[in-house]
């Protein structure tokens, strides 16, 4: 993702509160929606790094899944209002306890680990940004130490 100052000081910097993904979805939704247009660079390369044992690919599935619904929940004037449900989100978890045992025997495969990380992180999201809780509050921190857009945003770690 590439963007010009300009789109970065408006929007106010990436929500830091969508720990383990889609944090640069919400940017781009976000600049959307404040008018500033996308652009496809054909000649734009990005490498991206896939977990390569089981349990790392089932943590970040997981946490996928998980912020695709704090996403949700954050714009639902984006998404689809059909999307998986709580009742879909449970389904999916308990047809996925076979592959969890995979999982936690050590047989799975990188495909098993997707698969439950994906279902396990689905649930998880309905459970806390829907059902017991919300998202969290945005985490801009940009815009909050920041007015005026003036120097470079600070350094911030990310887990």
């Amino acid at each position: 993702m590439a963007m010009t100052r300009d789109v970065f000081d408006a929007v106010g910097g990436f929500d830091e509160s969508f720990r383990g993904g889609h944090d640069e979805a919400d940017f781009a939704w976000r600049a959307a929606d404040a008018g500033f247009p996308t652009r496809f660079v054909p000649e734009a390369r990005i490498d991206y790094l896939q977990r390569s044992d089981v349990r790392g690919v089932v943590t970040q599935r997981r946490n996928y899944a998980r912020t695709a619904i704090q996403l949700w929940t954050r714009h639902p004037h984006l998404v689809d209002p059909l999307g998986v449900s709580l009742r879909g989100a449970f389904q999916g978890a308990l047809t996925g306890l076979t592959t969890w045992g995979r999982v936690l025997r050590g047989s799975a495969t990188l495909e098993d680990g997707a698969e439950w990380g994906w279902r396990l992180g689905t649930l998880e999201g309905h459970l806390r940004y829907r059902v017991l809780g919300r998202p969290p509050a945005p985490l801009i921190t940009h815009a909050e130490t920041n007015p005026g857009g003036r120097g470079m945003p600070p350094a911030v770690s990310h887990e």
